[in-house]
């Protein structure tokens, strides 16, 4: 019977101990993936704030490119008036009349506009090319989370399981206490 009553108590303590070690892996393993999870934070933010740069370079260049389509306009209507006065004598009169490299300033500012788009294109890009590697981040830190919550789940799942064990164990220790102490008393008389 005592023989029983041990390998009964040293199976509940062995099982005790099992259960203990897998709530401590998992919350290992949990504290592991919380830091992966602020690592990927820490870069979504980054990643953030190069989009918003790029955003704001390509704010920059459109308002860069709206205000030289406004001075390309003005000189091909200067242009346009210019060539009207000289097909049509009798047209309306230019008081400011235009430079006589009129075609070259055009073309510069037609060149400045595109060149003005060529860098917002590509500022725009960069921010799409940013925001999509956050979107990236962002996804793989919810994986992380999302594990790391299961493994919160069998961390508690194992404590749990090991403090109903470690219930039983305590019961046939004092059990056996018990017996071993009347077993000696009983002896002793």
């Amino acid at each position: 019977m005592f023989a029983v009553l041990l390998l009964g108590a040293a199976s509940v303590v062995l099982v005790n101990g099992y259960h203990e070690r897998r709530a401590s892996e998992a919350k290992v393993e949990s504290d592991i993936l919380k830091g992966q999870v602020e690592t990927l934070k820490d870069q979504i933010a980054v990643s953030i704030q190069s989009a918003d740069s790029f955003a704001a370079q390509a704010q920059v260049a459109s308002t860069e490119k709206l205000a030289l389509k406004a001075k390309l306009a003005k000189l091909q209507s200067l242009r346009g008036a210019t060539a009207q006065g000289i097909d049509n004598p009798v047209g309306p009169v230019v008081s400011d009349p235009a430079p006589a490299d009129l075609k070259d300033q055009i073309i510069s500012a037609q060149t400045e506009v595109i060149a003005k788009q060529d860098e917002e294109i590509t500022a725009l890009n960069s921010e799409v090319g940013g925001l999509r590697v956050a979107l990236d981040l962002s996804s793989r830190a919810l994986d992380t989370s999302e594990r790391r919550a299961r493994g919160l789940e069998l961390a508690l799942d194992a404590q749990s399981h090991a403090t109903r064990t470690s219930k039983w164990v305590g019961r046939f220790q004092g059990l056996l206490v018990g017996i071993c102490g009347g077993y000696v008393g009983g002896k002793v008389k």
